[in-house]
């Protein structure tokens, strides 16, 4: 394979003879057909969730020969940062330099038996962030059993009859892949909430993320919110409330939680911008910048986190031209 014939990662990937799956990881996991990303890749358009001026990616890829039987195929996966510009396009050179890079390893060593060659675009992802995407990996495949479920399912649904500790995080982010709207665990969850325990829950609300929920239990996560004193349960039941499509109910929670200065936590603005950026509009903005700014004097942060939420927000192709109008 010579880098000379190689242009795009899409088509390293094509000829490498892979079957292969790619998916934006930087606010949430959303997959991306090839043929985007390609488009992409060529700055024909904005990356739509940079995260820390980089689009965040994983690709996901296996043996084309084994594409009969998935089950028998090895899932690989890169979690891979390439570097955006000003506009949020890719920078060509970073995604040509990573190309080289690969190229030039396996032409060292065909088999990449010793792995992948350091470089400043691969990365080794949170535990949360890879078993939410190896999960959904499994899901978008159709390889998911009952098996995957049962202990999670079983817990939720009778607590005080199964441990909650002989059960893996992998396996409760394999488990909210095959929850269904009318389940009965979702009703289940509400019913035994105070009796599961905290360390399940907190693992439970991230892998629900990027789930869409029956409207019954978007509700029940948001009076939690308004219950809670615990600022850690909030931020996670928020993260709990994203998926693609941000609801009227969960839009009309984040203007009560901007609206109340007792809002401005670290962690809270964190979630809200990392993952609801693209959904505030701009009386939302306007609010949530307050906060910021209410945050920095409350610290003495010298502008230092009002900066942070700039730069990061400000390369949201969504809401860039609103970001920049509110600075000015």
């Amino acid at each position: 394979m010579s880098e000379n014939s190689i242009d795009s990662i899409c088509e390293f990937l094509l000829h490498a003879g892979t079957d292969f799956r790619i998916y934006d990881v930087g606010r949430g996991i959303q997959p991306i057909p090839s043929q985007t990303f390609l488009q992409l890749e060529n700055g024909e358009f904005p990356t739509p969730s940079p995260r820390q001026q980089q689009g965040w990616y994983a690709l996901v890829f296996w043996q084309a020969a084994h594409a009969v039987n998935l089950n028998a195929s090895r899932q690989y996966i890169w979690f891979l940062r390439l570097p955006v510009d000003e506009q949020s396009k890719i920078v060509n050179a970073a995604r040509t330099h990573f190309l080289r890079t690969i190229v030039d390893a396996l032409q060292q060593d065909p088999s990449m038996e010793k792995g992948l060659p350091d470089n400043p675009y691969i990365f080794t992802p949170a535990e949360t962030l890879r078993a939410q995407l190896t999960a959904k990996v499994k899901a978008d495949l159709n390889q998911l059993s009952q098996q995957d479920s049962i202990k999670t399912f079983a817990y939720i649904n009778a607590p005080g009859t199964v441990d909650w500790r002989n059960i893996s995080m992998q396996e409760v982010h394999y488990a909210v892949y095959q929850l269904t709207d009318n389940s009965k665990v979702f009703k289940n969850l509400e019913q035994n909430w105070s009796q599961l325990a905290p360390a399940f829950l907190n693992v439970l609300l991230c892998a629900l993320e990027n789930i869409p929920l029956p409207d019954e239990t978007e509700q029940f996560f948001i009076q939690q919110i308004k219950q809670s004193q615990n600022a850690e349960m909030q931020t996670r039941l928020l993260l709990a409330l994203h998926n693609p499509n941000t609801s009227i109910n969960v839009s009309a929670l984040l203007a009560l939680l901007l609206s109340d200065p007792r809002s401005s936590t670290l962690s809270l603005l964190s979630v809200i911008a990392g993952r609801y950026g693209t959904s505030l509009s701009p009386a939302l903005l306007s609010l949530f910048f307050q906060r910021c700014h209410e945050l920095d004097e409350s610290e003495n942060a010298d502008g230092e986190i009002i900066k942070g939420f700039y730069e990061d927000l400000v390369r949201l192709p969504a809401i860039r031209p609103h970001v920049l109008q509110l600075i000015r």
